[in-house]
């Protein structure tokens, strides 16, 4: 399955980025790092607002621009950025410092979104995508659950060390990228007119899997991030078993690496519906009053079905723009319109839980619904849309 697959040598390079861009040691006490280092709870909250609205705003920018100046120089570029940002981050004391940090990151991701890629599907067969977007999300996690073990090692209270780390690991992570080749990109020869920008977000059918992916994760991502505390300390989780859940969780990620497998097996069309139906019935088993333990496999089965659909999505989008040109510029905005939806989902969860926890999981059931009917409109065959005459 996952070992009957072989890379190639730029995508592997890709995949030990990932990995590499993963190792954030400090991510377990990253608030709490701001904190010593004299910021507030509402200053965190307010660079982490002002990072997401710069990282929307130059998303399809910095697709455009990685088609005029090359996808290694993009990711080279971006990769030094990261380093300089972490670097920072090791250095910050106070609001500002670390603001220009939150700032340095949101460029980065934007300039990573669409054009990592655009890159790995340039060096991956058609057939095999699906597969190294799974294996590039599986690295991710990897990294990041490396560095949970790891910081574990660390003396405690002193979170210097843990940015030092990180430091070294995006120093490694740069040296990676410089090793990566050049890849022919289809650049961008049609006007920047108004109809060229929609025809960039609107390519067939694709919008419709565009709403029903960033529906479904942002759900899923919302359930297991921030209402999963609350809702397991209130059916009386012990206290001490919360980390074992959050490494569990992480785990679960590696799903992404049996994407392709199980949508060989079903099909792929019929694991986009089951993937929504499953998570609005574990959204509604969540809405329930349940044992701990049963909570505990119910947030473990949405993470799964989180990291199953995510490289599926980013296969069947990526598929979709690959005929038209500008793939890079296609995907950065497609990830654009995503995080878009995600800020108006985000809201609606807000708005839900403050009400209380169960509104914000019954909106979580209605997302995952009316994901299921955008997939549905999206895998009515060709065959049955009356063709033009």
């Amino acid at each position: 399955m996952v070992l009957h697959f072989s890379c190639t040598p730029c995508a592997r390079r890709m995949l030990w980025l990932a990995l590499l861009q993963g190792l954030v040691f400090y991510a377990p006490v990253a608030t709490l790092y701001r904190q010593v280092r004299g910021v507030s709870l509402f200053q965190i909250t307010l660079m982490e607002g002002i990072s997401l609205g710069l990282s929307i705003v130059l998303e399809l920018p910095w697709g455009i621009v990685s088609e005029r100046i090359g996808y290694r120089r993009t990711l080279l570029f971006c990769s030094a950025l990261y380093l300089l940002s972490k670097i920072i981050f090791w250095q910050a004391n106070g609001f500002f410092l670390f603001l220009l940090e939150r700032l340095l990151l949101a460029v980065v991701l934007a300039g990573f979104s669409g054009v990592d890629a655009a890159y790995l599907a340039a060096v991956t067969p058609s057939s095999q995508r699906q597969h190294i977007f799974g294996l590039y999300e599986g690295a991710s996690t990897a990294g990041l659950l490396l560095a949970d073990l790891c910081f574990s090692f660390l003396p405690s209270g002193d979170y210097s060390e843990a940015a030092l780390l990180t430091v070294f690991a995006y120093t490694a992570a740069l040296l990676c990228a410089f090793g990566l080749k050049e890849v022919p990109c289809q650049q961008i020869s049609q006007k920047f007119s108004f109809q060229f920008f929609l025809s960039l977000f609107l390519k067939g059918r694709v919008i419709l899997l565009l709403i029903g992916s960033a529906l479904l994760l942002e759900s899923c991502q919302t359930i297991t991030v921030f209402f999963s505390q609350p809702l397991m300390t209130a059916a009386g989780f012990p206290p001490p078993l919360l980390g074992v859940l959050h490494g569990a969780m992480v785990l679960c990620g590696f799903s992404s690496l049996f994407s392709e497998h199980i949508c060989r097996l079903m099909g792929r069309q019929n694991v986009l519906l089951l993937v929504s139906l499953c998570t609005a019935l574990v959204c509604l088993i969540l809405a329930l009053p349940l044992s701990w333990s049963i909570l505990g496999l119910s947030l473990l089965l949405l993470r799964c079905t989180c990291g199953i659909l995510a490289p599926l999505s980013l296969a069947l989008r990526s598929e979709a723009v690959a005929d038209a040109g500008s793939m890079a510029a296609r995907l950065s905005a497609q990830s654009c319109l995503m995080n878009l939806l995600a800020v108006v989902t985000n809201l609606f969860f807000g708005t839900a839980a403050q009400k209380s926890l169960s509104c914000g999981i019954i909106m979580g059931i209605l997302f995952s619904l009316a994901a299921f009917i955008f997939f549905i409109i999206y895998c009515i065959p060709k065959r049955m849309i009356p063709s033009k005459r």
